[in-house]
Order: C-alpha cells, then sequence, then structure tokens
C-alpha cells in the first residue's frame, strides 16, 4: 500500500509519537513505533513498558487503511536525510520503500499484532488545565527531582488534584518546587500521581502545540490527553513526601531583593566556589553580601549587592547551583526570601508558587 506524506509534518509526528521508542531493552519492539493509517491519518504510537505516548497527525494521502511496526530511529534517519517536501512510502510484504526524487530506501516493518499496550483502568477522574501551566511545571521540576534507585517516588513530579486545587511538587530533599492552581473541584476526594523523568520529557514535546489538555487519575495509571495526543504513565509505587509540612508558616528575617542583580551575582559566584558550590551569604541593613572560594585551586569571589533586610541580620550557607534552580523557577522581577535562621530553610514565595532551599552548614 501506498501512503503519501508531508515529510517536515511526518518527522515532527514521529518525534512526539514515537519518543517512548528505544527507551527499554526487554523487547526488541518496542524500539519501534506502531503507525495505524486510517481515514487518511496517522496514528503513531510508542511504549517503553511503562510510558506510552499516540499522536495523531494528518497525512496527504493514502490507499486504504493499516497497521504496521517500523524502527523509529531508522525511519527518522531516513526522513531527515532527504530533502523532498512530499514523500511516497510503499508498504509491502514487510518491507517500507521510501521513493523520493533522488532514488529510494527501505527498512523492515514488523506486523502490529505483536506490539504491547499498556492496561487501562476502568475508573478514573479528570481535570483540564492550560497546557502552558502544565508545560511550565515540568520544566521547573525538572530542576528539583532526583534520580535515585533507592527513592524512585522523588525520581518525577508530584501532581494533585482536589481540595478545589491541582498543583505539582518536586523535590531531592534539599530543595523543593510547589505550584498549584485553583479549579472547580466537581469530586470528592485526592487523586495523585508521580510522572517520571522520561514522561515529563515526553510530555513536553506533546504540549507544544496544544491549548488546553486533560489529566486524567485513575488507580494505576496517570494520563494526559490533548486534541490529537495522549500519554499515559503508570503510577509509581511509594508515598510522595508530605512536602507541605515542612514549609515554615512564619519567619524572623525577610529580604526583597532585584532578581536579575542576584541571579547575575551568583552566577559569577558559583563560578569561583569549589565541588559543593558553596556560598556564603550575609544579610545586613540594605546590603547582601555573597562570598564563594575554592582554595584547591586559588578562586575566590567577594560581592555586594543591595537589598532591603526586615528583621535580624543573618549570616549563612547556600549550594550555589540549587539557588540559581530556585531563582530560575520565579518569574518576577523582585525576590523575597524569609528565614528563620542559619539552618531552617529558606524560603521564596511568589503567587502561588513556594520554592525552598535548605541551607548548608559553614565551616
Amino acid at each position: 500500500m501506498k501512503i503519501t506524506i508531508n515529510r517536515k509534518s511526518f518527522i515532527d509526528a514521529l518525534s512526539i509519537g514515537g519518543s517512548m521508542s528505544g527507551k527499554s531493552k526487554t523487547l526488541p519492539i518496542l524500539d519501534m513505533a506502531k503507525v495505524t493509517i486510517k481515514d487518511k491519518k496517522a496514528i503513531i504510537s510508542s511504549f517503553d513498558g511503562e510510558v506510552a505516548i499516540t499522536l495523531r497527525s494528518d497525512i496527504v494521502d493514502s490507499e486504504g487503511d493499516m497497521v504496521f511496526c517500523i524502527n523509529t530511529k531508522d525511519l527518522m534517519s531516513i526522513l531527515k536525510s532527504l530533502k523532498d517536501e512530499v514523500l511516497e512510502l510503499d508498504i509491502a510484504n514487510n518491507v517500507c520503500v521510501v521513493l523520493h526524487s533522488k532514488g529510494k530506501m527501505e527498512v523492515l516493518v514488523s506486523d502490529s499484532e505483536d506490539f504491547p499496550t499498556p492496561n487501562k483502568d476502568s475508573e478514573s477522574v479528570g481535570v483540564s488545565i492550560e497546557s502552558g501551566v502544565l508545560a511550565s511545571w515540568v520544566k521547573k521540576s525538572k530542576n528539583f527531582i532526583e534520580q535515585s534507585d533507592i527513592r524512585p517516588i522523588m525520581g518525577g513530579m508530584y501532581l494533585y488534584y482536589g481540595g478545589n486545587e491541582i498543583g505539582c511538587a518536586a523535590t531531592n530533599a534539599h530543595k523543593l518546587y510547589w505550584d498549584y492552581k485553583g479549579v472547580e473541584c466537581g469530586v470528592e476526594g485526592a487523586y495523585d500521581a508521580v510522572l517520571t523523568s522520561k514522561a515529563m520529557d515526553a510530555l513536553l514535546g506533546m504540549l507544544s502545540g496544544s491549548d488546553s489538555v486533560t489529566i486524567v487519575f485513575s488507580d494505576n495509571n496517570i494520563a494526559f490527553k490533548t486534541s490529537n495526543a495522549m500519554l499515559m504513565c503508570r503510577k509509581i509505587d511509594g508515598k510522595f513526601p508530605a512536602f507541605k509540612t515542612i514549609i515554615p508558616s512564619d519567619s524572623n528575617v525577610r529580604v526583597e531583593v532585584d532578581m536579575e542583580d542576584l541571579r547575575d551575582a551568583v552566577n559569577r559566584a558559583v563560578l569561583m566556589s569549589g565541588a559543593t558550590h558553596l556560598l556564603k551569604l550575609t544579610f545586613s541593613g540594605f546590603n547582601m553580601h555573597i562570598e564563594s572560594c575554592d582554595f584547591d585551586f586559588g578562586k575566590k569571589s567577594n560581592e555586594d549587592i543591595a537589598c532591603s533586610v526586615s528583621g535580624s541580620d543573618i549570616t549563612l550557607g547556600v549550594n550555589g547551583e540549587f539557588l540559581l534552580n530556585c531563582l530560575n523557577a520565579l518569574e518576577g522581577n523582585k525576590v523575597v526570601m524569609t528565614m528563620q535562621d542559619g539552618v531552617r530553610p529558606i524560603v521564596f514565595r511568589e503567587e502561588n508558587t513556594t520554592v525552598l532551599q535548605m541551607p548548608m552548614r559553614l565551616a
């Protein structure tokens, strides 16, 4: 059967719909994408045993309907090597022939009957939010998660729904990102799940061309649906930390500082810090002093920036890289930091966003 495709559009669809191909080495067929041609549309699916993604894309023309599996990497390499705007795929006898203006290229295809599909839950609860909001949560959460075989529950973004809000959190026990959005909750109870880091990458690609997304919580999976795509991720076993309980409700010190000034100063200080990225911060009156050093290589940095300090003077140590992660999770021109002392958490708040960083011990 012959299929006519727009090369660029098909590459875009394959990069998203086939994004979970090759992520698992348990079955050779998981290196492939499942392509379903139906009603002049191509439905491209991939699965790694835990995360499944499907994308629907228009094609130029087809002689009929069919389903086949093809190695995603091979097909992507072929399509990217060509310059034709429109290509013809001729699929027959377990071979896909890509016909182009200079000749043809061939790659094997497999029967789709052996392609595994994830188990779906019968009961579920869904909530819709703007795709841009969810994409922002994913991008920011990626800088706060921890990749650990000991605590896999910390290796992704926590999503929860209930109590008239939907929110996310991510933490590695040294820094925390939390954001939420108020919604009309039409169901009782609380629902949550952790989205793994590899699913987060696939989800970002899927959200790029949509205005809204529906998040579906069920017993064993969490799914994300847009007008032309769906991603489903198996839930990670375990209980996410009760992160809200560690956020201080009061503070002794409040600091307000310009975001650009602070970010630039921290970037410079990190360059002069050692492997621990330790920075010494001193707040006093209308001044913030940032100091770092690397004794092994003879590097040192001292810098003062203007700020407003309410409360007593305070000195503490922080991981400079983590501090940059915290600052990049905020969007305002001003940074508001609150602290109790030099050993308890530093809290950054901005509308519904709360970011927390644990101090480091100074020698």
